[in-house]
Order: structure tokens, then C-alpha cells, then sequence
């Protein structure tokens, strides 16, 4: 493991005692399947209430780990936000 993997996973497990469970899932989704809206993250955690995505999005923004880098509309024709997980 190489400086810069270490210094990423140790900033990584400082981080993940502040974060929710729910929060800690969100981030997983970004991480593992790229950018996604918020819409398209609570498919994949298999939920239809945008409060179990939409506050964790926020929250983990503020924390500085997610970034809304784009808009797209979904399927309704609403502008929606893309997320996407910062590098640890």
C-alpha cells in the first residue's frame, strides 16, 4: 500500500465514526457506482422516500464528501442534482 492509499484510508476511518449509517450508505452507492441523482441512489437502496437520501446528500456535503457536480432532469422533467463521492 502505497503513502498516498494509506493517508486516503486513515483520512477514511477518521471520518466514518461521524457519519450515519444511512449517510455511510449513500456515500457507498457514489463510490462504487459513480455519479447518480438523488433519485437514482434511493433505487438503488431500494427505497421511495427522498428524506432517507436527500438530508444524508446534504450532510455529507457540508462534511465535505459528496459534491453536486451536474444537473439532468429525471423522469418526471424536473432539473435534478448529480452527486458524486470526493476522493478519500
Amino acid at each position: 500500500m502505497g503513502i498516498t492509499e494509506e493517508t486516503r484510508r486513515a483520512n477514511y476511518y477518521d471520518v466514518a465514526p461521524k457519519i450515519s449509517r444511512m449517510e455511510e450508505k449513500v456515500l457507498s452507492i457514489l463510490r462504487e457506482h459513480g455519479r447518480q441523482t438523488a433519485e437514482e441512489i434511493m433505487r438503488r437502496m431500494g427505497t421511495n422516500n427522498p428524506n432517507n437520501v436527500r438530508p444524508r446528500l446534504t450532510n455529507l456535503k457540508k462534511r465535505g464528501l459528496v459534491l453536486d457536480v451536474d444537473k439532468c432532469r429525471d423522469a418526471d422533467g424536473h432539473v435534478a442534482a448529480v452527486w458524486e463521492a470526493r476522493d478519500a
